[in-house]
């Protein structure tokens, strides 16, 4: 214990300021942690992991000793060592990984950490439990992938001397799953949960409720899951191509989670500091309710639920007594149930269908002095929001919840770009950023020719979610503020597996990781991808699906001042990897043509090419374009009138003219391609 002293003292006399200016990051090649530390210094050594080394926890909290037995099975699962900890018969002059909570790191708040690295000891030390955890994270990503397998053996465990000191950008740093357009099961739901751990992403956000399935128990509305978790098999088809469901068929496709397993899972992410957030979806997204509940609608009529892209009535009459009273029953049972001071009502999308010819809802406008639909629904928020309050919750809705006015104390998700989360913040809203153009992950991640036809729509490709700042241009330090952090979601409409949504999720994951935590200042594009790299040969060692989308390749029309004819270049979203080609059609191999600059066609060629790292194939697929040479290859036109930029396609404004004369083709999808729009 004096040796360990000692060394505190001398760490913490260096450790100034931890908010200083300029963030020193030196020689941190080697190091590649994701989300990227705020500061790293790479010392000279190595920590060598033996049979011998102790686990020691400073101060007797159940909490860090928590920690520090999860370290110690991960540890023992990979090797064949027998760790001690403090409190067993160790040698006092053994190896030590020391977790320490010290009031003197206060300034690194809540989740920061330092964690140093010397050849006979490491220390981590924070002000919370939530610090330490992190700092053990970026430990394990120190050490070699292996330390993810079970039975590794005789892995060479050395850790590099260094010193990091870290905190988060932003307090919310979350990621959405759908578990309603297709249940996941609890162990599903738990691996997930590791991962946001190992990403140090500390919420899930749980959309439990939609028109395809009621997915909470709630005890004192039984048919919400007895009839709302299920709905007619039709998980065979496109979710857009889905029939509806003929009177008297069978509803077996679906699932739930008892408040029981509700609850495991909730103490399950407790354990990896991560809170989960329920969303019953309200008004619209009801459809699952009223089937089961068909009181809560505006005509009374039966509704079943929806077996895909539905859009049929599926809004809660706003006007009923009966959509107040069990929508009470359901927020004070999940209220209850989940610790987490949120609960997400939804608010999006309200179709208001129903509410057109409801003599109830014309009867509440007039009472009510309401001028349009928008105020109903505002009506309608306001009024659930003082349920969740009286619960002693706080209201977090979709942007929608601003249309007619937003409900007093709510916080605003802004999924429609940055529009509403700007608006809510300018009339004193807390506000998490997850706009669809950069966090939604549901959309494909490269060229759709290249992606799998069954997973997505759209097009949102890596380098375009790493570049996201969820802090608006031109907010001042106060208006910052009230930005809470960013969220990624997953909607599940064509995700029926996990190794789906696995695929969906990663890398991207990794890059909205970044934005939550990493400041933006230290934000890299080449430096993330090579750490990107590292992380996703863990992945392969825990046996987690992702995709390599950021290595397709791109054939594109090359209009440099000083290309003529048909010019063509070749090129990834990720840059580290060689790309291999042919002009005949056959398939690449590590032995065709590499490329190393554009180049010009003379006749009719196919194109195809591919991506290697180490002379193997790094992608899901060659790109193939067939370009059909003729006399206007390459030409300028002269447009009257002029191309519209109105039209944007994945960010990409097309300006060139010789976009008609480059002989590629454009896609049905419209999507990656070169496009003119004419106004």
């Amino acid at each position: 214990m004096k040796r360990f002293s000692v060394g505190l003292y001398v760490l913490l006399s260096s450790f100034l300021n931890p908010y200083q200016s300029s963030i020193a990051v030196s020689h941190s090649k080697t190091i590649n942690i994701i989300p990227r530390p705020v500061s790293v210094q790479l010392l000279d050594g190595e920590f060598s992991l033996r049979q011998d080394v102790v686990i020691k926890v400073v101060h007797q909290d159940s909490r860090l000793r928590l920690i520090a037995e999860k370290l110690k099975t991960r540890i023992e699962a990979a090797s064949d060592f027998e760790l001690a900890m403090n409190g067993d018969d160790v040698d006092p002059d053994a190896k030590q990984i020391v977790l320490v909570l010290d009031e003197r790191f206060r300034k690194l708040g809540d989740e920061g950490y330092q964690l140093v690295v010397h050849s006979d000891e490491v220390i981590i030390s924070a002000a919370e439990p939530a610090g330490i955890f992190y700092g053990v994270q970026s430990l394990l990503q120190l050490l070699p992938p292996e330390i993810e397998e079970s039975d590794a053996g005789s892995s060479r465990w050395q850790i590099p001397c260094v010193e990091i000191i870290d905190y988060p950008r932003f307090q919310w740093r979350g990621q959405l799953l759908d578990v309603s357009r297709h249940f996941h099961s609890l162990d599903h739901l738990k691996r997930n949960i590791d991962n946001l751990a190992r990403l140090k992403m500390n919420k899930m956000h749980l959309h439990l409720t939609d028109d395809q399935g009621w997915r909470i128990e709630i005890k004192s509305l039984p048919k919400l899951t007895e009839i709302g978790a299920w709905r007619v098999d039709h998980n065979d088809k496109l979710w857009w191509e889905r029939p509806f469901p003929n009177p008297g068929e069978k509803a077996t496709c679906g699932g739930f989670y008892t408040q029981e397993e509700m609850k495991e899972l909730i103490r399950y992410a407790q354990g990896l500091y991560v809170e989960i957030i329920p969303e019953i979806d309200l008004p619209g997204h009801a459809r699952a309710f009223m089937a089961a509940y068909p009181e809560v609608s505006c005509d009374g009529a039966h509704y079943d639920v929806a077996t895909g892209g539905d859009e049929r009535n599926k809004d809660v009459c706003p006007a009923k007594d009966a959509t107040y009273e069990y929508s009470e029953k359901i927020l004070t049972e999940v209220a209850a149930l989940f610790p987490s001071k949120y609960i997400h009502i939804g608010g999006d999308e309200a179709r208001m269908q129903g509410w057109k010819n409801c003599p109830d809802c014309k009867k509440k406008m007039q009472d009510e002095g309401l001028a349009n639909f928008h105020e109903l629904q505002s009506y309608f928020m306001s009024r659930v929001e003082k349920i969740i309050n009286q619960n002693g919750k706080t209201m977090i809705g979709w942007d929608e919840i601003l249309q007619g006015g937003l409900a007093p104390n709510a916080t605003v998700m802004s999924w429609r770009g940055e529009v509403g989360g700007i608006e809510a913040v300018k009339m004193g809203h807390d506000v998490i950023m997850t706009p669809n153009t950069f966090c939604y992950l549901d959309l494909k991640q490269g060229d759709p020719e290249l992606e799998p036809p069954e997973l997505g729509y759209g097009q949102l490709l890596l380098p375009t979610v790493y570049s996201y700042n969820p802090i608006p241009h031109g907010f001042n330090d106060e208006q910052a503020g009230k930005i809470l952090g960013v969220q990624a979601n997953l909607w599940s409409e064509s995700l029926v597996y996990e190794e789906q949504a696995n695929y969906m999720l990663y890398p991207r994951l990794l890059a909205v990781s970044e934005v939550g935590w990493s400041p933006q200042e230290l934000r890299n594009w080449p430096d993330f991808v090579r750490r990107m790299e590292v992380m996703l040969t863990r992945f392969d060692v825990l046996g987690i699906d992702y995709a390599l989308s950021a290595y397709n390749v791109w054939i594109s029309p090359h209009y440099g001042e000083k290309a003529s004819g048909a010019v063509f270049k070749l090129e990834t979203e990720a840059g580290t990897v060689d790309i291999r080609y042919t002009l005949d059609g056959s398939e690449p191999t590590n032995t065709s043509t590499l490329y190393q600059k554009p180049f010009q066609l003379h006749k009719t060629s196919t194109i195809k090419a591919r991506s290697f790292k180490d002379g193997k194939p790094y992608c899901r697929m060659a790109t193939t374009r067939t370009i059909d040479i003729h006399k206007a290859a390459g030409k300028p036109v002269l447009l009257d009138p002029e191309a519209s930029a109105l039209f944007n396609f994945g960010g990409k404004m097309p300006t060139d003219s010789r976009i008609l004369t480059d002989c590629v083709r454009g896609s049905a999808s419209q999507v990656g391609v070169g496009w003119l729009c004419f106004n």
